[in-house]
């Protein structure tokens, strides 16, 4: 009951606020940040104005549609430093600062280009421009989507492959087309149905399924010198060589990377791929149906099951994951996959199904080498309902197992203003000992002091400890993040744990000076608890035509705010006048036939808020991606028209209503039966 209760207060918050705010609100974010790492050392003083005026179209293109970006992040680099980083959500700033960057200095030791992109190694979309060769000793920690567009090679283009992204190369000249396809190629809805890398040019064929419910079928190559042959589900087939067939609708090709958009056709295809140069090649295409994975470990904690590995799995050991289907509630996972990132080596998993759209997948053995997930299975939503269509997709980042294990013991502990708190920690490896480097890092600066380095025998472990220090004027409420990484000897294995704090005054806290509103009319009154300076009693009272209420809370220091704390009480009718919000079909046509591309839906809808209601306020889709409109009718605040159409292979669609005072009602219809 308390589950379904809070499930209604946060779908009715949402509502009334709309998905951007509520994403915000709840820390999600839909789509992906997008961070530029420039450089601006003398050297691209020719090439920096090209750079903003690729970054402002880039910027511009993406503004206002769903993939906007939640974030923009700046990071520029020079001789000797790298920053200072920018982050902002405003598209404005964000392109204002970009405009302020001038190419100067350099010349004297290496520029640090890798360090810009280590500050974001959690971000998901990164193009880099540089011109120099690169020089940088520092570890890139390989977690980010990364394009990178560049004129050096090597360690660009492992970077792209263990991080899902191509290395482009490309002159000044070729810079805005390139940029131009990539930004074509970076929607929220892209899915990834194979990816390969060859070192050394060979000979081999790729093989993957294309389902009904993907568009914009799209083949990347990044090569010099390689050719192909495509052949589709009914046996067509095309080479590269023949770039007006019938399969290759459209093609561009920019310095070393290639584009092809494909005729989009159900079933399996197959591309021969011949070369004598190294090459990545990646099958894309638009689909709301993908996955989420998260390796498990068994749980050693008292209720037993499994325990999310938050940092590189163990490799050379069984295994399990986690595979949850995202986009479909009918689809089914077959077979789960491990397959080696730059070869044909495979280790498959026994799939179990876990309900609610989850499969827990078992493994004998986690690789060694790089690898990505594999997953395979069936959907049977859609207009063709006869028979079940299989759909695969795979993991767009590389994964690299491990033999080096960094753990930190569950802790509630907290970060005090100004006293050291003590983070011990243990590094463990199954394969060879010897001297591990210790990194210990935070997100915000905090002072620290950890051991630079442990000496483990073969497959031994040590413990150390950092110690973090928070300044005596940190702001209750700071969150800080720490990652203690280990690498082996020789750099040739690394791992690590990330552990998060959260700074507090806790009982020693300096008290409550004063809560007071932040938005809200009522009466409020506050009292201290059997005179305990750290805890304060709040009421409050307001008429209901003031359903909101935000508290501002301050400590005996000045620190504001301890809690930024927001209430929502929402409004409910008697149930002998609930009629808000009652949408009436006022019509449902349907030709869906199995082919559902060439089929549409549509209906019509009246929605009223009753004689008595305070109007509709608005009507949006809350599921769905077809056309909505919506009139009043006759001008009257109470009842607005509503009209929706769609393509068949999109059955269902979700409205939600919204009316002047912030309640909410929603309808669900498809293609065939309806209900409110």
């Amino acid at each position: 009951m308390a589950i379904a209760a809070t499930s209604e207060l946060l779908e009715d918050i949402r509502g009334a606020a709309g998905d951007k705010t509520f994403l915000q609100m709840m820390g999600i974010a839909k789509g992906k940040a997008l961070c530029f790492v420039i450089d601006t050392t003398g050297s691209m003083r020719d090439d920096i104005e090209a750079v903003k005026a690729v970054t402002s179209s880039i910027i511009n293109t993406k503004v206002g549609t769903e993939d906007e970006p939640p974030v923009y992040i700046l990071v520029p680099f020079n001789d000797p430093d790298f920053g200072p980083l920018i982050r902002t959500t405003d598209p404005d700033v964000f392109k204002r600062a970009i405009n302020a960057l001038s190419a100067n200095d350099g010349g004297d030791i290496p520029e640090l280009s890798l360090s810009g992109l280590q500050v974001n190694f959690m971000i998901t979309n990164i193009l880099g421009f540089r011109r120099r060769k690169r020089s940088d000793d520092s570890q890139e920690q390989g977690q980010q989507n990364s394009r990178i567009l560049t004129s050096d090679v090597q360690v660009y283009r492992d970077l792209a492959q263990a991080s899902g992204g191509l290395a482009i190369q490309v002159t000044k000249s070729e810079l805005p087309m390139a940029t131009s396809i990539i930004t074509e190629s970076s929607s929220s809805s892209l899915v990834t149905l194979v990816q390969a890398s060859r070192s050394s040019g060979m000979a081999e064929n790729f093989t993957f399924t294309v389902d009904e419910s993907v568009t914009n079928l799209t083949v990347y190559i990044t090569a010099r010198s390689v050719s192909f042959i495509l052949i589709s589900p009914s046996g067509v087939s095309q080479e590269n060589t023949n770039t007006t067939g019938s399969l290759i609708t459209a093609s561009q090709s920019v310095g070393n990377f290639w584009t092809l958009q494909l005729k989009t056709q159900v079933g399996l295809w197959e591309i021969k791929m011949v070369s004598t140069n190294p090459y990545i090649l990646k099958v894309v295409g638009e689909s709301p149906i993908d996955f989420l994975f998260e390796f498990l470990e068994v749980s050693q904690g008292p209720l037993g099951g499994f325990d999310v590995v938050n940092n590189r799995p163990r490799s050379g050991v069984n295994g399990s994951l986690i595979v949850t289907v995202t986009g479909s509630d009918s689809a089914t996972v077959t077979e789960v996959i491990l397959v080696a990132s730059s070869g044909s080596r495979k280790v498959n998993g026994s799939v179990e199904a876990q309900g609610g759209g989850d499969f827990l997948a078992r493994f004998d053995r986690i690789p060694e080498e790089e690898f990505v997930v594999l997953v395979k299975g069936q959907n049977s939503n859609g207009s063709s309902r006869a028979s079940s269509v299989i759909f695969q997709r795979q993991s767009s980042t590389n994964i690299r197992a491990s033999a080096v294990t960094v753990a930190s013991p569950d802790s509630n502990s907290v970060l005090v203003p100004g006293t050291t708190l003590s983070v011990p920690f243990s590094v463990t490896t199954s394969g060879v000992g010897g001297t591990f480097i210790i990194q210990a890092t935070n997100d915000q600066g905090f002072n620290s002091t950890f051991p630079s380095n442990l000496i483990l025998a073969n497959g031994g472990s040590a413990n150390g400890t950092v110690n973090l220090t928070a300044p005596s004027n940190t702001l209750s409420g700071t969150v800080v993040t720490l990652t203690v990484e280990a690498v082996a000897p020789g750099g040739t294995d690394a791992n690590y744990v990330v552990l998060r704090f959260t700074v507090t005054d806790g009982a020693e806290g300096t008290g409550v000076n004063r809560v007071s509103l932040r938005q809200g009319n009522g009466t409020l009154n506050t009292s201290l608890a059997a005179d305990n300076k750290t805890i304060t009693l709040v009421s409050y009272r307001a008429s209901c035509c003031s359903p909101d209420v935000v508290l501002l809370v301050v400590d005996g220091v000045g620190q504001s705010p301890i809690d930024f704390l927001f209430y929502l009480w929402r409004q409910r009718k008697a149930r002998s006048q609930d009629v808000t919000h009652v949408p009436e079909l006022l019509s449902l046509q349907s030709n869906c036939s199995n082919n559902c591309i060439l089929s549409m839906w549509e209906l019509s809808v009246c929605v009223t808020d009753g004689a008595e209601g305070t109007g509709v306020d608005h009507v949006s889709l809350r599921e769905g991606n077809g056309t909505l409109n919506t009139s009043r009718a006759g001008g009257n605040k109470n009842i607005m028209l509503v009209s929706y159409s769609l393509s068949c292979c999109s059955p269902n669609m979700k409205m939600l209503v919204l009316d002047r005072v912030g309640n909410v009602g929603t309808g669900f219809y498809s293609s065939s039966v309806s209900t409110n």
